[in-house]
This record gives C-alpha cells, structure tokens and sequence, in this order.
C-alpha cells in the first residue's frame, strides 16, 4: 500500500493523491490523480480529515464533512474507486455520518499503538463493520516518548520467543486487537519483515500484557486546527504539538 495525500506533497512521485476536501472537488480531484495514476480505479480513497482546506492548504475552510461524503460516494458509484472511507474522525463524527450516509464507509484509518489503543474507537467500528486502518502504529518505540522503546525488556523477550524482531511483535499485537496496521517505511528488508507476522500469535496474558502500556498518549496531534469546529481530537492549552515532558504526555480520549 502507498499512503499518500496531496497535503504530503508527494502525489507526484508516486501518483496517488487526495487533493482537496471540498465537495465540489472531490470526483474531479480523484479523476486527476487516477489520470496521473495511468489507472481507471483506485481500490481505497478516503477523507483525510473531516476539516477542509483550500487548494494550496494556506488556510482550512468550513465544509460540512457530510457535504464532502456526498461526492465521495458519488465516486464509488462512478466506479472510481471500489471502497470509501475516512480518517481522523472521532466516534460523534462517524456516528452522525452514519446516520445520513448512503454508502457506509469501509475503513477508517488513525492513529493506534501500543501508548494509543483507542479502545472504544476500535470496539465502535467493529460493531459496525468498519476495519480500522492504523497509522504510526510504532508510536514512539524508535523516538523519543513513552515507554516502550525497542529497547524494553518485554518486547525483547517476546522478539527473542517468537524469533520474530520488536517491530513484529508489535505489528502482530496490532493486527490481533484486529486492526490493520500500516508501518512507513522505504527499506525493503524491513517492508518485507513488516508482512511477515502471520506464522505466529500472542497468547492471551501476552496481549493483556502489552495493553498496560496504553496510555492514551497521541503521537500525532495538529493542535494548531483546533478552533475548527470540526476538529477530531480533544483540546489542549499549548500550541506544540504534543511534547512528550517526563512522565506526562497523558492525553484524554477523544470521542
């Protein structure tokens, strides 16, 4: 998979973008990426984020998210993309997307990790056949942040038990909290490690184990969007994003 949105500004290296959320940009933006594409489909396209921005993503706009749904399934029925979804939405927002939506959205993808399990997020999709795409899902293991590093002793012991390296351990734990996990990376070693987690599971007292490291720590936090009235994420007072000081990092969870 390539994930990738125009705001990443790198739709052209690899083809595949997002463009803009406005409604009235939706088919046409999906059109010009699958013009740059050479195809006639994407498998996936998603919402990035329920607040919109102008073209150039100087400043945001305020579109309903429903407004902007409306065309996204319109380009499922156009055939242009074969599944539609979104991301960074909290369950208040997808519950009133549900209520008015025609086509349900297949995924919803955010951020889950082992300091960011958003249990009730994750339950809440299940219950409605939602699969739950999962971004930064290392969190902080290979920076700077929370335990646990790659370097803790747990997930060493589990890595040395599995013959499986730490980065495993965790992407199988992911995918056994039944979410799909989509690790970065450009190192083909790496890439093809990432796949190879499906020879192998996690006891019971293992998962419970790896639980206790749920914080409610989120990685990635725009705060700087937080005036939105349709900003997913809880508020905060300070305008960095997310700095990780001592023991704190604590975040509520957002509905």
């Amino acid at each position: 998979m390539i994930d990738t949105a125009s705001a990443y500004k790198n739709e052209e290296q690899v083809g595949k973008g997002l463009g803009t959320n406005e409604k009235e940009d939706v088919v046409g933006s999906l059109k010009k990426s699958l013009e740059r594409l050479n195809m006639s489909y994407v498998d996936l396209y998603l919402i990035h984020n329920p607040i919109s921005f102008t073209p150039d993503h100087s400043k945001y706009l305020v579109i309903d998210y429903l407004d902007t749904w409306k065309q996204m399934e319109e380009a499922w029925k156009l055939g242009l993309a074969k599944s539609i979804g979104i991301s960074n939405f909290n369950i208040s927002q997808m519950e009133r997307l549900l209520e008015h939506c025609e086509v349900k959205p297949a995924v919803l993808q955010v951020e889950v990790n082992l300091n960011f399990a958003q249990p009730r997020l994750v339950q809440f999709c299940q219950q409605h056949s939602i699969t739950v795409m999962a971004y930064s899902p290392f969190g902080s293991l290979f920076e700077t942040g929370p335990p646990p590093q790659a370097s803790d002793p747990t997930l060493k012991a589990l890595a040395q038990k599995y013959e499986k390296t730490v980065a495993q351990i965790v992407l199988r734990y992911l995918v056994q909290l039944g979410v799909a996990p989509i690790p970065k990376s450009v190192n083909k070693p790496r890439i093809e490690q990432n796949i190879d987690i499906f020879d192998f599971s996690l006891s019971p007292e293992e998962m419970q184990t790896l639980s206790l490291f749920n914080i409610n720590y989120r990685k990635v936090w725009p705060s700087f969007w937080q005036d939105h009235p349709y900003y997913p994420f809880e508020h905060k007072d300070v305008p960095d994003q997310n700095p990780f000081k001592g023991s704190s990092g604590k975040n509520p969870t957002s509905d």
